[in-house]
């Protein structure tokens, strides 16, 4: 059932009264800053928060992305393996979607669970594995050295399975493996 909020000169409807928007009173007047779509998020299940961005690229859902370094506030496809710029992953569809959609933007996950495209040289992946970029443009891979990292792995992936996607959930951080030290008789580092 729609709603209306009077606005004076202005009146906004509301499509659904389980939706939710955020407002902003500044001492004298409240402005609208966002609004979330509960029951859209309610009956897809999707569980990913993406931000919207804009790409000269033309990008698919699962390609993993990195800053654009020539053009401000853009996005393209990573190329290079633990790509320090990687920012997110081009979502599927995803829960909830900040940011203004212009020309050539795509909604690009920054937390949440996604899919994302594997490259096919990629080493297997086991639930719990760090996925980092990969120099395969757009994909990702298995995490096997200190780096940057866009997510966790949430399932296994066999290569030459046929199987060109991983559902991994997205944190972007640093990933440090395990380390080993061996100390001489002497009590220094070999």
């Amino acid at each position: 059932t729609a709603s209306s909020l009077i606005c004076g000169g202005t009146d906004l409807t509301f499509p659904d009264v389980n939706d939710t928007f955020v407002w902003i009173y500044n001492g004298t007047s409240w402005y609208l800053i966002s609004t979330i779509d509960n029951t859209a998020t309610a009956q897809t299940g999707n569980t990913d928060l993406a931000e919207l961005f804009p790409s000269q690229e033309t990008l698919e859902a699962g390609h993993v992305v990195k800053v654009d370094g020539t053009t401000p506030n853009h996005v393209k496809k990573s190329d290079s393996t633990y790509d320090n710029s990687i920012l997110g992953i081009v979502a599927t569809a995803p829960g909830i979607v900040l940011g203004e959609e212009t020309e050539n933007s795509y909604p690009i996950a920054l937390a949440g669970r996604v899919p994302v495209m594997v490259d096919p040289n990629s080493p297997a992946i086991q639930p719990g594995d760090h996925i980092t970029s990969s120099d395969e443009p757009g994909t990702a891979r298995k995490s096997e050295q200190a780096g940057a990292t866009i997510g966790i792995a949430l399932e296994s992936w066999i290569p030459g399975s046929g199987d060109s996607e991983v559902m991994v959930f997205v944190n972007r951080s640093w990933y440090e493996p395990e380390s080993q030290f061996v100390l001489n008789t002497d009590g220094s580092l070999a």
